[in-house]
């Protein structure tokens, strides 16, 4: 599981490349379109106007496109930070259950004990705990290479 930290990073990665993606297309619409401007130089002012226009029209786009990401990004950010206050609260009231639960607490240390490679016969002994729940406990938390 990402730790927050690293979802905000991602966040923000996929956004920029998002706004950066916008902003190149745009540049590279005006270049093209200049490009165009100087071919039909000699086609007269009529076939200007008509180039400034659709230029004006994409640039008009190109905001309004900007507006929706910058938007999204906002959005996103507020559900992100709820998300963080939610994962909180589930926290808190994770160590709130396991401080109440003696049985809980054999459970959590089971889980720590796996995750640090402890072999299964020490975590049966340590925390009082049946085999089989030890052995699931096991085969969900341990090191893949221990197990």
């Amino acid at each position: 599981m990402l730790d927050r930290n690293a979802v905000i990073v991602l966040c923000v990665a996929v956004l920029t490349v998002l706004i950066g993606g916008a902003v190149v297309w745009l540049f590279i619409s005006l270049k093209r379109l200049r490009g165009e401007l100087s071919e039909r130089s000699s086609g007269g002012l009529a076939a200007l106007r008509k180039d400034n226009d659709r230029t004006r029209e994409l640039t008009l786009k190109l905001g309004a496109s900007l507006t929706e990401i910058r938007e999204g990004l906002s959005d996103t950010a507020a559900r992100l930070a709820e998300a963080e206050k939610d994962l909180q609260d589930i926290a808190d009231r994770l160590n709130e259950v396991e401080s109440q639960d003696p049985d809980a607490k054999m459970y959590s240390r089971a889980v720590k004990m796996a995750q640090h490679g402890a072999p299964l016969a020490e975590i049966i002994d340590e925390c009082e705990i049946k085999e089989a729940e030890a052995q699931l406990i096991y085969k969900m938390y341990a090191p893949k290479g221990r197990q």
